[in-house]
């Protein structure tokens, strides 16, 4: 925690670029997804998640929309 007091804008840094691959990760499921005719919706939750739990992340994404949503 003190961390995060002593460097905020190393914290944020991290956090963009967490969201920036998730967003790379959501692009590819959507591009490789258009075959099989599925669209992984996206928005800031669905960026972070791909970011912060990187494959499993996006794999639990997928699982989790097909389970609610079809």
């Amino acid at each position: 925690m003190i961390r995060v007091f002593r460097h905020p804008g190393l914290v944020f840094w991290k956090l963009a670029k967490s969201a920036a691959i998730g967003c790379l990760f959501v692009f590819a499921v959507n591009w490789v997804g258009q075959y099989f005719h599925y669209h992984l919706p996206f928005n800031a939750f669905t960026a972070l998640t791909a970011g912060f739990l990187g494959i499993p992340g996006v794999g639990m994404l997928i699982a989790l929309h097909l389970w609610l949503f079809q």
